[in-house]
């Protein structure tokens, strides 16, 4: 995963163009204030899955709606639960300590195999056209290289 850090116009701009452009595109942030004003809008009706764990009252009354429950319940969210909302739909999702580590895990081998499945998946697949679409939206998005 690539931290992307860009201006407030340009964010703005990619929010607004998400749908169009069919991009899937996680926001993440420990509280919506952290979010500029002018996007906070934009996030909440051009995005169609919201998820929130614990969270306080500022944040529950925003969020309420879009996850069809009252401010309190979010705020009664402990732990691992979660809130989630999508197309019109929500559910509060418990997890289990520790559920992470107990899922299968591919040995190395296996895990090699699979690396090299995806990377001839990814050769087989017809090259991008050379030519930029008309009216695409590109925007100059500076990257952190830096690995999570």
């Amino acid at each position: 995963m690539r931290r992307v850090h860009m201006p407030t116009g340009t964010l703005l701009t990619l929010v607004d163009k998400m749908r169009e452009y069919q991009l899937h595109v996680t926001f993440a942030f420990q509280y919506f204030g952290q979010v500029p004003t002018e996007i906070r809008t934009s996030l909440l009706l051009d995005t169609e899955v919201k998820a929130l764990t614990t969270c306080e009252d500022g944040d529950a009354s925003t969020f309420a709606k879009a996850l069809k429950c009252t401010p309190k319940e979010l705020e009664q969210l402990e732990g691992f639960q979660f809130r989630i909302g999508a197309y019109g739909k929500a559910t509060t999702v418990n997890l289990e300590y520790g559920w992470l580590g107990k899922l299968p895990q591919l040995s190395q081998a296996q895990w090699e195999a699979w690396r090299a499945e995806n990377a001839k998946a990814l050769k087989d697949e017809p090259a991008p056209p050379q030519h930029k679409p008309a009216n695409t939206f590109t925007p100059d998005i500076p990257t952190d290289p830096t690995p999570d």
